[in-house]
């Protein structure tokens, strides 16, 4: 048999591989930072490419909140003890990252050091950088690193790791331009919205108003209105439908349910939890879900406008005298976002 001359790669061959793979993930960071993908899909996207090209054990992308808050957005193969906020272990690394928030920047972190205020908990180096740019950090990129990788390469990483927050940038820009032109569209439909349910003195008319014009301004599947006569409550309104029939299983589902809500004084949401809900509540929101298939469901008591003081010094709370229940059936819009929309209502 004829022996094979085929030669095993040399190291510059090697090396020449994998410049040409991180060049490769370079240009696909450079094509994520500019484009238009939706924020999840962004920060997936673009954790895999970092931790590819150091090859890394994992990472996270934490984002600034407007208060100063820090939230997890992203992560991958992250230490579930760093997930549980009540650990202290887990409380130490989240200082630690808020560090990076506050002063930019970046750091490499041995395994288990630090001190009982921050550290790294964990067996592997942690790598951070302050993402986006000096003028304005968005949140901070992490990257789980082995911990037999040496300083000089866990420095290169690093530097690494600044220029590619630095393109990042980019997205987060056009996403700031895209929220300020979002903004100013949603202020118009809110002022359609107020000419529109102020323009007529009949409840009936007023309530249908209401359930068609904010199914679109809250982007909902469905918005229906009712209106309390002491403890009863009347469904007046549905979006998309000329004629209420109160004998159908959905309205009168939809009664029940309000009614149960109007009872507490406090507006109901649900997104497939119904932990801590009283009995009565769940009982009637079992039997609603059941008949209209909603994923989300939003049952927010409409009181009389006052101008009173109470005792503590906050407005006080006038008398309720309608409902309104927001659903989702389809649409993909996020909890937070469709209880604001509703509260704008």
């Amino acid at each position: 048999m004829a022996m094979s001359t085929t030669q095993p790669p040399n190291q510059s061959e090697i090396l020449a591989r994998a410049k040409a793979q991180i060049r490769g993930l370079v240009d696909e960071i450079e094509r994520l930072s500019r484009s238009d993908l939706p924020p999840d899909r962004f920060y997936t996207e673009f954790l895999h490419r970092l931790v590819a090209a150091v090859a890394g054990l994992g990472g996270a992308i934490w984002l600034k909140e407007p208060e100063g808050g820090l939230r997890l957005a992203c992560q991958m193969n992250m230490d579930p003890e760093l997930l549980n906020a009540e650990l202290p272990d887990a409380q130490r690394h989240v200082r630690l990252v808020r560090g990076i928030l506050m002063a930019g920047g970046g750091r490499y972190v041995p395994p288990k050091s630090g001190n009982e205020q921050e550290g790294n908990p964990t067996q592997t180096i942690l790598l951070l950088a302050a993402l986006g740019t000096q003028h304005e950090i968005e949140g901070v990129v992490e990257i789980f690193q082995r911990p037999t990788v040496g300083p000089e390469v866990c420095r290169g990483n690093l530097q690494f790791l600044h220029e590619m927050s630095a393109r990042a940038s980019h997205w987060f820009k056009s996403r700031r331009l895209q929220n300020y032109s979002d903004r100013e569209t949603l202020w118009q439909q809110v002022n359609q919205f107020a000419r529109q349910v102020h323009d007529n003195l009949d409840a009936k008319s007023t309530a249908y108003s209401i359930a068609n014009e904010a199914r679109m301004l809250i982007t909902s599947d469905r918005v229906s209105v009712g209106l309390v006569r002491g403890r009863r409550v009347r469904v007046v309104a549905v979006s998309g439908q000329d004629v209420v029939d109160q004998r159908s299983n959905l309205v009168a589902g939809m009664r029940r349910l309000c009614e149960r809500v109007v009872a507490t004084g406090e507006p109901l949401w649900f997104f497939g939890d119904k932990t801590n809900l009283p009995p009565q509540l769940e009982k009637a929101l079992d039997h609603y879900v059941d008949e209209s298939f909603a994923k989300g469901i939003g049952v927010v008591p409409l009181r009389r406008p006052t101008e009173a003081t109470a005792a503590d010094g906050r407005m006080a709370q006038g008398e309720i005298i309608g409902v309104m229940v927001v659903e989702q059936i389809e649409a993909e819009l996020t909890p937070a976002a469709l209880q604001q929309r509703t509260e704008l209502v």
